[in-house]
């Protein structure tokens, strides 16, 4: 991760899934990834490379909450209004 983006070498794809786990868990990525009309649920699996994202609509917060209680306390995971990445 350099600057907040991913730059690859050579190397190992394992560790920049990791990397790019990590950016997204600290919501340091460049590009606008997200939409701004949804909120997103990502969870980034403890131990773990992979990372889960969910899209919803911003109007259903109950759902957004279910989705978000889903997850093992173990993981991080955060709720990401569109607008905001």
């Amino acid at each position: 991760m350099a600057n907040g983006e991913v730059t690859r070498f050579k190397g190992d794809q394992v560790g920049i899934e990791i990397l790019t786990g990590q950016a997204l868990m600290d919501m340091n990525l460049r590009q606008k990834l997200f939409d701004a009309d949804k909120t997103y649920v990502i969870d980034h699996e403890s131990n773990s490379i992979y990372n889960d994202i969910t899209k919803f609509d911003n109007d259903k917060k109950s759902e957004i909450e279910k989705e978000f209680a889903k997850y093992p306390k173990e993981d991080a995971t955060v709720i990401l209004r569109g607008s905001d990445s």
